[in-house]
């Protein structure tokens, strides 16, 4: 990002926005479908609701092929953690519950889309767009959104039968819940946008 705009703060990376990622990937970088790769990331993140993927958060790495020739990629997703609700104490968890849909629209992309943009853009925006400016990778995310997800409730619920000896640190039955709820009225609402 510093490559493209000048005295980028990398610090804050309050100017972190979709417009020079594109100009990155067209401009310098080689990585094959990296539309499509971006769009699994924040489908990703609109999934789980992380607010948190800055600059420092995704990479390119690059390797030499058996061929010699330099293969350029997109890593997979990483450092998701600020997301499914990490930021409700337990005490609120019965009170977002409540209204849910509101914490859901509230929550925003640590990306904007342009570097002109007032604000960071939310997470179903900020896929919408990447459809408008990429088409192809519309059919990508509406075959993501067709995967059954119901067999994650048993995965989460199932982190919480781990022994840990404090207990400030274990995910309790009421938290797996919440996360759980999180994912699937995300998941649902992404379905909608896409008419899945």
């Amino acid at each position: 990002m510093s490559r493209a705009i000048p005295d980028y703060d990398r610090k804050k990376g309050k100017l972190h926005n979709f417009e020079t990622i594109t100009t990155i990937f067209t401009s310098w970088i080689h990585v094959d479908n990296w539309q499509q790769k971006w769009a699994e990331i924040l489908l990703f993140d609109a999934i789980i609701g992380n607010t948190d993927r800055h600059q420092e958060n995704w990479e390119i790495y690059s390797y030499v092929s058996k061929d010699g020739k330099l293969i350029e990629e997109l890593s997979p997703a990483f450092d998701n953690g600020t997301s499914m609700g990490y930021d409700i104490l337990s005490k609120n968890i019965s009170k977002k519950l409540s209204n849910l849909e509101a914490y859901i629209n509230k929550g925003t992309h640590h990306m904007m889309w342009l570097t002109s943009d007032a604000k960071h853009a939310g997470h179903f925006e900020l896929l919408q767009k990447l459809v408008a400016k990429f088409p192809e990778t519309k059919q990508l995310i509406i075959t993501k959104l067709q995967i059954d997800i119901s067999a994650i409730s048993q995965d989460i619920l199932q982190l919480t039968e781990f022994n840990i000896h404090n207990l400030l640190y274990k995910l309790t039955e009421e938290r797996a819940n919440f996360i759980i709820k999180l994912i699937e009225v995300r998941y649902t609402k992404l379905r909608k946008t896409f008419n899945v």
